[in-house]
C-alpha cells in the first residue's frame, strides 16, 4: 500500500518499492579437518593423511583442483587437569586442524559438497562442514535497476494519490534511497541497516526509495 504524507498543500511524499528474485552465482565453502594425538609428530602425520583423504573425496564428488584452497595447519596443546579441575603443565594431547576451502561458480555443487563430505566421519576422519556462503556478482548492477523501478513505482503511487485529491503530480522535489534488503525468497525480514542473506541460493532483492513530488491543482 502506498504510504503518503502531505507535508504542505502542494507536496506529496510517497515510498517506491521494487523487488527482484535472483539466483546466486558464486559460492564459498569450507570444511575443517581435525586430528588429535598424544605425540605431535604422529598427530602431524595423521592430519596430513586425513586432509589428503578429504581432498580426494571432494575431487571425487565433483570439486575441481583449481577451486580448492588449503589453509595452514594450526596446533593447540590441551593440558591435563588435576583433581580440582585446574589445568596442569602436562600436555594431555595435541589437536591439529586444517581448513579446506572451495570457491566456485557452481553453487549447486558447493551445496552438495557441504552435505556429502561428512560421510568421511564413518571412516574415522573428524571433519566439520561449515555452511556455504552464496552470493551474486550482479548485485551492484541490479541495485541500479531496482532504484529506477522503485522510482517509477513511487511516481505511479504519487499520481494515484494526487488524482484522488483532484490534483496532478509535478516535479520531483526530493528523493532518498533506503537500504537494500537481500533476503531469502518470501522472507519478511527487514533491517534498518539492510540485510544480505548468504545462506540460500535463491534470494529476493528489495529496494525502497522515498520521493517527494510537487502537486498542482
Amino acid at each position: 500500500n502506498a504510504v503518503a504524507e502531505f507535508k504542505r498543500p502542494n507536496a506529496i511524499r510517497v515510498k517506491g518499492y521494487a523487488e527482484r528474485r535472483i539466483i546466486s552465482d558464486t559460492a564459498a565453502w569450507e570444511c575443517v579437518v581435525t586430528a588429535r594425538d598424544r605425540e605431535l609428530q604422529t598427530g602431524y602425520a595423521r592430519i596430513k593423511r586425513d586432509v589428503e583423504a578429504c581432498r580426494k573425496r571432494l575431487l571425487a564428488l565433483g570439486a575441481v583442483e583449481t577451486e580448492l584452497v588449503s589453509g595452514p595447519i594450526a596446533t593447540d596443546m590441551l593440558y591435563k587437569r588435576d583433581a580440582k579441575g585446574e589445568p596442569t603443565n602436562e600436555i594431555e594431547f595435541y589437536r591439529l586442524t586444517q581448513t579446506l576451502s572451495v570457491f566456485t561458480r557452481d553453487v549447486r555443487k558447493a551445496d552438495r559438497l557441504s552435505k556429502e563430505v561428512t560421510d568421511l566421519i564413518a571412516e574415522g576422519i573428524e571433519v566439520r562442514s561449515e555452511r556455504p556462503a552464496f552470493t551474486s556478482s550482479e548485485i551492484e548492477k541490479l541495485k541500479l535497476q531496482l532504484l529506477a523501478e522503485a522510482t517509477e513505482n513511487g511516481r505511479h503511487r504519487a499520481a494515484a494519490l494526487a488524482e484522488r485529491g483532484r490534483g496532478r503530480v509535478g516535479d520531483l522535489i526530493a528523493a532518498s534511497q533506503g537500504v537494500f534488503q537481500i533476503v531469502p525468497v518470501d522472507s519478511t525480514e527487514v533491517s534498518d541497516y539492510g540485510a544480505y542473506d548468504t545462506t540460500t541460493i535463491e534470494k529476493s532483492v528489495k529496494a525502497v526509495v522515498t520521493l517527494e513530488y510537487a502537486v498542482a491543482k
